[in-house]
């Protein structure tokens, strides 16, 4: 669009002011002599009016239009402008009245569409008189509802001054007229102030000081920051990983997600053509704010992964694709996203208030509407005084959704139609839209945050995980795991014993004596707790009970105690109450996740490794620490147990074909903390996971993270990548091509 617009004379609908022309006039007669032939006639207009009229800052200058003269003057313009207020220019007029006939003149302004004056000064006495006469003037005109604050704004711009004249006789030329222009002449784009959130964790998001998130500032074009929405949101019992809690919890920690200010300076044109701040030259101007779905693969994937699992993401991510408005990938409002006709605005109306010179905590200061036909933008209009004088803005709301994505434009609104009440730019056009002025930011990419709160080990024997490697997992789900644990420390070893004897002491004498409270369990190596091998429980029975010999302390015990393998079962059922009993106390107060690392979870475990049987990797542990257990009730922080050494992982299962990592297990436990269910997948010849869940894994990749397959390294599959992310899965299928609704023609 070209801008400032060429000057249409047509579009100014004034006509001349006949009756102020008029006035007393008499028209001149030629007098003769009584007796002659020759008969009255008019005579020729007398040789004087208006010359010249034009608006004049520095060497700029606008041009000037006499009737019947073609084109206008020579010098000057008709893209003169200036900025209302700041600036002081001159209107310049120049009369030719030598026999001093002119009686009266007005200045007189136009809009376009519009016959009605809308400010009118008449010109003194002093002022009349033959020669050039200069008039100082700010833009300043009568306060109206068009023109709030008493100048000549933007929004009815272009303008056209006119100067007319009368005397006792008709003028040569009565009138002379000039156009002028108020521009806006740039948008900056800003982080509103905080001041204006009602949320604390809003304005957390906002200033979140991660290098890659908003950290006070909107992504520039052609950069992307993360805004980054704290999920800390774990179980409380096993039963909500088979329901649709991870969607449901994310939902209530976030509902229509975060809500970021974002404010546009407006800046106008001054006369040596500098952006400069002149708020109240903007009068009723209005700001179209637009957004546009970044596409995933546009961004590129987080991590590498299997093209099985990238093949489940697009089929989901192209849901209706092509068909909803704006188009995208984004999470779809069947899904629990705003992509679609009936998603919730990412610019939700604001009523605003009238400009002060403070501002009012937790009320958004624009009033901001929604679009006719434009329905997923809306419009704004601005300050022109006030603490945010010159500025404009919209809360910007995204979907909670990680993984999606947006890049917002504001439009400045040009062009007003007479009656003030259409806008160009609502249409259902592609992006980038018609208009001189505008700007975009970046790309805001939605990330869920979750806290590595503590990681300790029982000893500075035990080989730890890699943090990054655990995070890497995590990508492909927009899952930041921050560690804010400080590094790994050690547990002490008073404080550990104390907390290991007081739960061993809790149990019956009969299952006491398998573990010892009077033993240094510290002391004892790597083990989360030590036990007694069965004959070793005999022979303690046999010391404590004063028994004559091991049949006699056989005997003694029950029925179904007296074989080595019922000990060990009653030994591994008390591996779960005895770790969470005794080591909950050294999960941290802070939110988020607390690492507690054995290399095993006691002898008989290290056995059962060794014996190829089944073994206890890891513990999602269930603390108690909600106020209420099971339904939608979660927790902000969690406990998980890790029990097999760094070093038999990869190999101890089933030789070279095992690809398992100490990490892989660290990530299998926070996605059970995160509400995933266990993958229906094993290595060849073992039972599938207690509590698989067939419906939410992607049946084709059966290396799912959540399972034990482990002949291949582990990925999180697609649904599981899309649960982390918040989606709703309840409705979608474990069979990708299912998730794809084919575009409509």
């Amino acid at each position: 669009m070209r801008y400032p617009p060429p000057i249409v004379p047509a579009d100014f609908t004034d006509t001349n002011d006949a009756a102020f022309i008029a006035g007393n006039q008499a028209a001149p007669v030629e007098r003769t002599a009584p007796g002659t032939a020759q008969g009255n006639r008019l005579r020729p207009p007398p040789d004087y009016g208006v010359t010249a009229l034009r608006l004049q800052a520095g060497r700029a200058s606008s041009r000037s239009y006499l009737l019947g003269q073609r084109g206008g003057s020579r010098t000057g313009a008709d893209d003169f402008h200036f900025a209302p207020e700041l600036e002081t220019i001159q209107i310049v007029y120049t009369l030719n009245d030598q026999q001093r006939r002119i009686a009266r003149a007005k200045l007189e302004l136009f809009r376009r569409h519009d016959p009605t004056a809308i400010w009118t000064e008449q010109v003194q006495a002093n002022n009349l008189t033959h020669g050039d006469h200069l008039r100082d003037w700010t833009g300043s005109i009568a306060q109206s509802d068009r023109f709030p604050d008493g100048f000549v704004t933007a929004w009815h711009s272009p303008y056209k001054l006119k100067l007319t004249i009368a005397g006792d006789v008709p003028a040569r030329r009565q009138t002379a007229w000039t156009y002028f222009h108020v521009l806006v002449a740039d948008l900056i784009l800003e982080m509103g102030n905080r001041e204006v959130l009602a949320s604390q964790k809003d304005r957390d998001v906002c200033d979140d000081a991660d290098t890659e998130a908003l950290h006070g500032a909107l992504p520039a074009p052609n950069e992307k920051r993360k805004v980054f929405l704290l999920s800390n949101i774990f179980k409380t019992d096993q039963d909500q990983m088979a329901a649709e809690v991870a969607f449901s919890a994310y939902e209530a920690a976030w509902d229509g997600g975060p809500k970021i200010p974002v404010f546009a300076q407006v800046k106008v044109k001054h006369s040596d053509n500098r952006s400069v701040d002149a708020p109240k030259a903007l009068g009723h101007v209005k700001f179209l704010w637009d957004w546009e779905d970044v596409r995933e693969e546009a961004r590129g994937a987080p991590m590498p992964y299997p093209a099985s699992v990238r093949s489940f993401l697009t089929e989901a991510l192209d849901f209706d694709r092509l068909i909803t408005q704006p188009p995208g990938d984004n999470c779809h409002t069947d899904r629990g996203g705003k992509r679609g006709r009936s998603g919730p605005p990412l610019f939700p109306p604001q009523a605003g208030y009238d400009p002060a010179d403070a501002l009012r905590p937790g009320e958004f200061p624009f009033t901001v509407e929604a679009c006719t036909r434009r329905t997923w933008a809306a419009l704004s209009t601005a300050w022109t005084r006030g603490a945010l004088a010159g500025k404009t803005g919209v809360l910007f709301q995204p979907s909670r959704l990680a993984g999606d994505a947006y890049k917002l434009s504001v439009y400045y609104v040009y062009d007003p139609t007479p009656d003030d009440a259409a806008v160009p730019l609502d249409v259902m056009t592609p992006p980038p839209l018609d208009s001189p002025i505008h700007k975009s930011t970046g790309t805001f990419e939605i990330w869920r945050k979750v806290y590595l709160a503590r990681y300790v080990r029982k000893s500075g024997g035990i080989d730890p995980f890699d943090v990054p490697t655990v995070q890497r997992y995590f990508e492909p789900a927009f899952v930041r795991l921050a560690d804010r644990s400080g590094g790994v420390t050690n547990m002490d070893p008073v404080l550990y014993n104390q907390r290991l004897r007081d739960r061993i002491n809790r149990l019956p004498i009969i299952t006491r004596r398998a573990f010892g409270a009077e033993v240094d369990h510290y002391a004892k190596g790597s083990y989360a707790f030590w036990n007694r091998s069965f004959s070793e429980y005999v022979e303690a029975i046999r010391v404590e009970e004063n028994l004559a010999d091991r049949a006699a302390a056989l005997n003694w015990l029950p029925a179904n105690l007296r074989t080595t393998a019922a000990y060990e079962q009653m030994v591994t059922s008390h591996i779960h109450g005895l770790v969470e009993g005794s080591f909950s106390g050294f999960v941290s107060r802070d939110e988020g996740i607390t690492i507690i690392q054995f290399e095993w979870a006691c002898p008989l475990a290290m056995l059962a490794v060794f014996g190829n049987i089944s073994a206890l990797d890891g513990l999602a542990a269930d603390l108690g620490l909600s106020a209420s257990a099971g339904g939608d009730h979660v927790t902000d922080r969690c406990g998980i147990f890790l029990f097999v050494p760094r070093a038999l992982h990869g190999g101890y299962r089933r030789g070279g074909s095992d690809h398992s990592t100490l990490e892989q297990t660290v990530a299998h436990e926070i996605g059970h903390q995160m509400l995933l269910a266990h993958a229906p997948f094993a290595a060849e010849g073992r039972p599938p996971p207690d509590g698989a869940v067939v419906a939410m894994h992607d049946i084709a990749w059966r290396f799912c993270m959540m399972g034990y397959a482990h002949e291949q390294v582990q990925h999180f599959c697609g649904l599981c990548l899309l649960r982390l992310r918040g989606w709703k899965t309840s409705q979608m299928s474990n069979r990708a091509a299912q998730n794809r609704r084919r575009p409509r023609r």
